[in-house]
């Protein structure tokens, strides 16, 4: 079976970051996804958005907490699931549905409201603002050449005669 979602949106509000007693690290926060319908007789162009509620969990929690602000673009790849929870006062049992990340990214429209730089490399978690002699995020960082595990072929230093 597969239970697999994939959002492109962009962030409503900064993401709610908690730490948990258990320890567990856990950023929620909901996307707008948007889509335009052409109406065939009149030619109006209608938009509907929906709300895509996601949570994220440990690592990648505190990454999305770091880096996305209001207005964020975003990709979120997840998982569908739906939990159930007594309300407060009245003990009804509620339920709630939500996509679990896995993989996130930034795409191209920055924040809105974010007040202090964004972070240049993972180094610069929790530090000053970088430098500005610094890379931008759009440049790749350079990392170190590694040496190939016993096996396996290192074709980056062989020269060959394809056309692209």
């Amino acid at each position: 079976m597969i239970n697999k979602c994939t959002f492109i949106g962009n962030l409503g509000k900064d993401p709610d970051y908690k730490v948990l007693e258990s320890g567990h690290k856990v950023a929620s926060f909901s996307i707008a996804c948007s889509r335009k319908v052409k109406n065939k007789e009149n030619g109006e162009t209608k938009e509907y958005t929906e709300w895509i509620p996601i949570v994220a969990w440990d690592n990648l929690a505190e990454i999305i907490s770091q880096l996305s602000r209001k207005g964020s673009q975003v990709y979120v790849e997840g998982e569908f699931r739906t939990r159930s929870y007594e309300a407060e006062g009245t003990g009804e049992k509620r339920y709630v549905s939500e996509i679990w990340a896995r993989d996130f990214r930034l795409l191209g429209r920055k924040a809105e409201s974010s007040s202090a730089p964004l972070p240049t490399s993972p180094d610069d978690f929790g530090s000053q603002p970088a430098p500005v002699s610094a890379p931008s995020p759009a440049q790749p960082a350079q990392a170190a050449p590694q040496q190939p595990a016993q096996g396996t072929l290192n074709l980056k230093d062989e020269q060959d005669d394809l056309p692209f």
